[in-house]
């Protein structure tokens, strides 16, 4: 089995990162449209890390060369918006420390699943990412797709823009702090290996892995 690397996090980090949901449109006599979309929805990046100490050079060539599955997270949305100045930390709603780690009560709605283990009245905004993980290489990277607030409990039904995917159970694990999935590189975008004056910068996309 395949495990995914960690991305490398020094640097700063700027591009693009969204999900897609590929979309084909054909045309026919009479003004005619018909569409077929893509049942599986998928994330793309654009990552440019600058600037970089020679150590940190080398150690991007490594990882650029090698092309392994590596965990992409957002590089402006490492956490919700309502906590994103310091990592999540605090005392859960039912006790014990909180860390982003949370957990999946119900997938009775996959599209508005019942997270638990939260702290009293956690707030998502509208956008925030939430990464739901089955393993190490099956994951699935959601956005909240309406603002709301945990109850005192420390419990939440979270409304997200794409249902989770049918082979993840309650025994997945819900993931706040530097939210991922899985990608690979697909290309290098300044077609240069990386350097202390001009950084790196690659496009990559999410991959499935068993």
């Amino acid at each position: 089995m395949v495990t995914p690397v960690a991305m490398p996090t020094f640097g700063t980090q700027e591009g693009e990162f969204r999900a897609v949901r590929p979309l084909q449109v054909s045309r026919s006599e009479g003004r005619q449209t018909a569409s077929l979309e893509s049942y599986y929805r998928f994330w793309i990046a654009r990552y440019t890390i600058v600037p970089l100490t020679d150590q940190q050079a080398w150690e991007l060539s490594v990882f650029l060369s090698d092309r392994a599955p590596f965990v992409a997270t957002h590089p402006k949305k490492p956490r919700p918006l309502a906590y994103r100045s310091a990592p999540l930390s605090g005392t859960r709603a039912a006790g014990g420390a909180f860390n982003g780690d949370a957990v999946l009560n119900s997938l009775a709605d996959r599209a508005s699943p019942e997270i638990s283990g939260l702290p009293a009245n956690f707030i998502f905004t509208k956008g925030d990412l939430v990464e739901f993980r089955q393993s190490d290489t099956v994951r699935s990277l959601h956005m909240v797709s309406t603002a709301i607030t945990g109850n005192s409990s420390g419990v939440v039904t979270l409304p997200l823009d794409y249902p989770i995917p049918s082979d993840f159970t309650t025994s997945a694990t819900v993931h706040l702090e530097r939210p991922g999935c899985v990608m690979t590189i697909t290309s290098d975008t300044q077609g240069v290996q990386p350097t202390v004056n001009r950084g790196f910068g690659f496009d990559a996309e999410e991959v499935f892995l068993p």
